[in-house]
């Protein structure tokens, strides 16, 4: 989840990422049931978390070199012993076994990735030697890593984003955190574009509007509010008033498909077919796969059914 002000874009190579995005796992799901980056599960490793900043992916890793096979378990023993300095770590501990991973990041399998296996950088002092995955408990909660306390406002963005994902069983939730967000900051774009959204999806149409307006008044251009703002005048009557959002929407971004589609609708509805034909023809420049649009060209064209409300919101 993007930071409140912040744009990914303008990441600069060295800067912290955790000032840029927020990441959410669930608590409670097991590491071998979901693909893990070793970001994450660096993380989670005491050594990290000990060292804070002293420690990064670079402590071990050459990004310009790589070690041959024969030499690799002494190459990474070094970086062991670097902050591993007690006598007993380069004598008696390894037992004749001088590849420290093998024993504390061996390799696993994620069970729901196929073909995927990686190995464990959550350094564990004792790995389980068999790790299995658990079923799901109910209301599970999600929890970030980087960050030592979890941003509110990300945090329901997050829940938004699971939502959208198909997860409706996090639409109250997510309602719930967008609404203080709302009320906390009423300037912040993404939050009132997604509870707007989710207003419009409970059939709350008043409120929708409203928080799309509030989205304009910041960013005039916006495009999600714009085409579902339209959406919603559209089914309240206003046909004119979203065709003119629509057409104003679409000029701006004639690679998206939605408000094309939506746009070429008002224009059927208002009894202009040739500009209808027109929008669509420009939807499948850009979007040539594009099935609904090509439908309804060729109804169009061939007289075979009148145009009808359709209304494709933008998430």
């Amino acid at each position: 989840i993007e930071h409140a002000g912040r744009d990914v874009d303008d990441y600069k190579p060295g800067e912290r990422i955790a000032d840029y995005l927020s990441y959410f796992v669930y608590a409670s799901d097991s590491m071998m049931s979901r693909g893990v980056s070793e970001i994450e599960e660096l993380s989670l490793s005491k050594c990290k978390r000990v060292s804070g900043d002293r420690m990064s992916c670079m402590n071990c890793h050459d990004p310009h070199y790589s070690p041959p096979a024969e030499e690799r378990a002494e190459f990474y023993r070094s970086k062991c012993l670097a902050c591993h300095t007690a006598a007993k770590y380069s004598t008696s501990h390894f037992k004749g076994n001088p590849d420290c991973t093998s024993c504390h990041m061996p390799k696993g399998k994620v069970e729901k990735v196929p073909h995927i296996a990686w190995t464990d950088h959550r350094i564990r002092q004792n790995p389980d030697p068999v790790e299995t995955s658990q079923p799901s408990p109910p209301n599970r909660e999600l929890v970030t890593f980087f960050q030592e306390s979890t941003n509110q406002r990300d945090l329901a963005l997050a829940y938004y984003d699971l939502v959208l994902g198909g997860d409706n069983s996090e639409a109250d939730r997510a309602w719930t955190l967008l609404s203080a967000a709302a009320k906390s900051d009423p300037r912040d774009l993404p939050v009132l574009t997604a509870f707007g959204y989710l207003a419009q999806t409970r059939g709350n149409s008043a409120l929708a509007m409203e928080l799309y307006r509030e989205v304009l008044k910041l960013d005039p251009i916006d495009m999600t509010a714009t085409n579902n703002l339209a959406i919603l005048l559209a089914k309240s009557g206003q046909l004119t008033v979203a065709e003119s959002l629509w057409q104003k929407t679409f000029d701006l971004n004639e690679d998206i498909d939605e408000p094309g589609i939506n746009l070429a609708l008002a224009e059927c509805m208002l009894g202009r077919k040739d500009a209808a034909q027109q929008v669509l023809q420009r939807v499948l420049l850009y979007s040539p796969d594009q099935t609904s649009a090509r439908r309804k060209l060729q109804a169009i064209q061939s007289d075979q059914e009148a145009c009808s409300a359709l209304g494709v919101p933008v998430k």
